[in-house]
């Protein structure tokens, strides 16, 4: 059985194969390694193009630093967006649980229509190999790509996180939580 780190360097190294390096791709982020991560929030395509490579916040040793890649985040957009808010109250919300962020469309852009068919290749890498328990879909494109996926975990289905109050999300928090119990 391969070792921790092993099995890290390896998924870095397929990952690179699949969304090259350097990349401007947001394929996900984590902190830590994504492949302990049991909870999945997945989106359409990443809404902020970011500066630079990717790969800069990856240790082939540790995994993504999501800490360091959410302050240059928050230093080149001047704030969180709606969408990165509702992630953030839900990663909070489930305090302790692994939870990687992903989008079916690793291109980012800041409307969909710029990419109105998606490319998910780096996401049907990545769930593929992290194999999440639970997947919380938002949007209506998400969902529908997840639909195949329903019979290896649970598919927590909403809206797009703009339009998802406080009560649906405490509900998405009780959900998740229940499927993970």
């Amino acid at each position: 059985m391969p070792l921790p780190q092993e099995e890290l360097r390896k998924f870095s190294d397929d990952l690179a194969r699949v969304i090259g390096a350097p990349s401007t791709l947001r394929p996900f982020v984590c902190e830590g390694s994504p492949l302990d991560c049991e909870v999945f929030i997945v989106g359409y395509n990443p809404a902020t193009q970011m500066d630079g490579d990717w790969w800069r916040y990856w240790d082939p040793k540790y995994g993504y630093h999501k800490k360091e890649w959410f302050r240059y985040y928050l230093a080149q957009r001047g704030g969180p967006s709606k969408t990165r808010s509702k992630i953030e109250d839900i990663v909070r919300g489930l305090s302790g649980v692994r939870v990687l962020e992903a989008n079916i469309d690793a291109r980012p852009s800041a409307k969909k229509s710029a990419y109105p068919r998606p490319v998910t290749e780096p996401f049907d890498f990545l769930i593929s190999v992290c194999r999440p328990k639970v997947v919380i879909a938002h949007g209506t494109d998400a969902v529908a790509h997840l639909q195949g996926w329903k019979a290896k975990g649970t598919l927590i289905e909403c809206k797009h996180f703009i339009y998802v109050g406080r009560e649906r999300t405490a509900q998405i928090l009780a959900e998740t939580r229940q499927a993970l119990a």
